[in-house]
Formats: C-alpha cells, sequence, structure tokens
C-alpha cells in the first residue's frame, strides 16, 4: 500500500466530571489494562473540552505505568495551549509505538462530517461521541488474523502514515448505514425501520432470491449472515444453522417468501427473531453493507462509497477501506468486516 492520510472532525459536547470518568474506568485490570482500551471506552463519554477525552483519563494506573521508570516520559504532557486536533495526532503517534500499532486503526470510526473536514484521517477522532462497537476491541482479544500475524510494514513522516500490505478488492454497491436502534417493547417498530436495508440488498445481491427460494441451504444464506453479523453472536452456543433460520424468519416477517425453505427444512416455529435483530444490533449499527466488484459483500464504515479500495495492511487483524485521493495516496475509511478475508486468506494469495 502506498500513503494513507486523513484527519478529525471535532466539536464540543456538555461537560464532564473528570474524577468520576477516572474512578469509572479503576475497575479494568489496572496498571496491566491496554490504554487503547482505556481510550476506547472513553471515547462516548461527555466533554466540555475536546482535549478532555485524553486529559481525563490519564490517572488511569495503566497511563502512569505507562509514563514511569527507567528512561520513560510522560505518555502525554498536558497543556491546554495546544489544539485539540494536534493533541490527537500526538496521541496515535504515541500508540503507533506500543506493541501491536496499527490498532490505532482500528479507534478510528469517521463520521460522514468528521470526514469531510480531516486532513489526517488515521488518527482516531476521541471527541465524537457515537460508539460503535470495534471489529478488534484489542489486540489481545480479536477474534481475527486477516494479515497471518504478518509484521507490520510502516513509516510515519509529515504526518502521513505510510503502509504496505495487499490490495484485495474495490467496493461496487453500497446500501445507507444501518441507524442506532434498540429492541424496546414495540419490536416490529425496529424491524420495519431496518426492513429497507434488506430490500436494497435483495436487489443488489445476485442470487439473493433463488438462495431464500431452494430447498438446500446455499453458502450465499450463511455468509450473509456473517457479512450481517460480523461472524459474533450473543449466542454461541447456537449452531451456524440456527443462526441462519432465525435470519430467515426476520426475511419472512418482512415479506420475503422463504415459505419452500422453511417448510422443507422443517424450521417453522423454531426460528427467533429477537435473536437475529440481537445480532445486528451488536455489529450493524454505523456501519454499512456494501458488496464488492468480486462478487463478496461485508460490513463496512457509515461513510464508504463504491470505488473504495479494501485492503489487508501487514501487522494488521481486520481488514479496512481506504478512498483513493490520487498520486498514490489514500483516506482511511475505517476497519471493515469481509467473511472471505478474516483469517489470514489474503496473506496466502501472495503465497
Amino acid at each position: 500500500m502506498d500513503d494513507v492520510i486523513g484527519s478529525i472532525d471535532l466539536w464540543h459536547s456538555v461537560a464532564f466530571k473528570l474524577v468520576k470518568i477516572i474512578e469509572e474506568f479503576q475497575f479494568k485490570s489496572g496498571k496491566s489494562e491496554d490504554i487503547r482500551n482505556i481510550l476506547r471506552l472513553g471515547r462516548p463519554k461527555e466533554s466540555s473540552d475536546p482535549r478532555d477525552k485524553i486529559y481525563a483519563l490519564l490517572g488511569h494506573p495503566a497511563f502512569q505505568e505507562l509514563g514511569t521508570g527507567p528512561g520513560k516520559d510522560q505518555f502525554i504532557h498536558i497543556s491546554y495551549d495546544i489544539p485539540y486536533q494536534d493533541l490527537y495526532y500526538l496521541v496515535a503517534e504515541q500508540l503507533l509505538k506500543l506493541p501491536n500499532p496499527l490498532y490505532v486503526l482500528g479507534l478510528v470510526q469517521h463520521t460522514a462530517a468528521s470526514f469531510k473536514q480531516t486532513d489526517i484521517s488515521w488518527v482516531p477522532q476521541w471527541n465524537i461521541n457515537a460508539y460503535i462497537g470495534d471489529l478488534e476491541p484489542l489486540p489481545s482479544r480479536c477474534h481475527f488474523n486477516a494479515s497471518a500475524e504478518t509484521a507490520p510494514v510502516f513509516m510515519l513522516k509529515s504526518k502521513i502514515l505510510q503502509l504496505q500490505g495487499i490490495a484485495i478488492d474495490t467496493i461496487k454497491w453500497n446500501a445507507e448505514p444501518f441507524d442506532d436502534f434498540f429492541i424496546g417493547e414495540d419490536i416490529w417498530h425496529w424491524v420495519n425501520l431496518i426492513a429497507p436495508i434488506f430490500y436494497d440488498i435483495r436487489t443488489h445481491l445476485d442470487g439473493f432470491d433463488s438462495a431464500i427460494r431452494s430447498l438446500e441451504e446455499p453458502s450465499i444464506l450463511s455468509k450473509l449472515f456473517f457479512a450481517l453479523t460480523t461472524g459474533i453472536t450473543s449466542y454461541p452456543q447456537l449452531p451456524l444453522k440456527q443462526r441462519v433460520v432465525d435470519m430467515i424468519v426476520f426475511l419472512e416477517h418482512i415479506g420475503f417468501d422463504c415459505s419452500k425453505w422453511i417448510q422443507h427444512n422443517g424450521i417453522e416455529g423454531h426460528g427467533e427473531l429477537t435473536r437475529f435483530l440481537s445480532d445486528i444490533i451488536n455489529s450493524c449499527i454505523g456501519r454499512s453493507f456494501f458488496i464488492t466488484e468480486n462478487g463478496q459483500f461485508g460490513l463496512g464504515p457509515e461513510i464508504v462509497l463504491p470505488s473504495d479500495l479494501v485492503c489487508v495492511f501487514f501487522g494488521a487483524s481486520v481488514p479496512y477501506v481506504l478512498r483513493p485521493v490520487g498520486d498514490g495516496k489514500y483516506r482511511i475509511c475505517g476497519e471493515r468486516y469481509m467473511d472471505d478475508f478474516m483469517d489470514g486468506e489474503a496473506i496466502e494469495m501472495l503465497k
């Protein structure tokens, strides 16, 4: 890969109490907690000053441990004279020095507004309060291994992060992002809210109609389930077929004719709508479903657009979506899930 550039859009929110935030995270494994997790958990907290999204957390033992001992400097010096954009860059620069350095890219959660107003897209925008569940919640706990544990190859020069990796596909079409919702008493409100996404998928995903009319269990349904849930479920004890059944029940509820499939597979009355909605909540909120030029599909950041590039960076646990800006440079949109490239498959292509 060539250069990746970008930046952040920052705005003020309401005030919070710094001491309370520190105390709230105090129980998180103390000194041994990964500071990137502390920053991730602090993102949705409110602050009157965007710099406090960093400064408010520096009292946590994990930060204190990082900045003590022979030859160690403070993680970040507190100063309200520095613009918050510069502070966020300095933090990202420090995070690149930690083990699994490219995890910093997993902390990038662009909105449409932030992406338009940025120049350093690889720097996380901690002032954005919306919380999107990360595909790699922590390097040590990540479910995925997209780069097959290859060593990261990168260089930071003039705030441009130069990375190496493999371009694997280009996005052809994407649906509207999934809005935030929850499963409350009026479950049908939420069913109707997300149904249009599936109508769009039906239009653009070749073989979808024939799959749900099939008497077998075509792989396209399993792949669709994995794409919409990022392969992670709240019900790991259930076999994959049962979870696909839950999705089929959802499709039946929103007007798709799955009757032959249901009757043939003997599942009538055995699917559970709320289970599928729960899995959707865990993965889709703030993300957009997409289909690539090669017919793959998955979930990407809400700002994804046709012609964006899908790539796997050496040393990264998950793939990413990039937007070409010319001269071999790209802006990073965010992490993405694509079932066939989450466990080192891209690296195998090089052999």
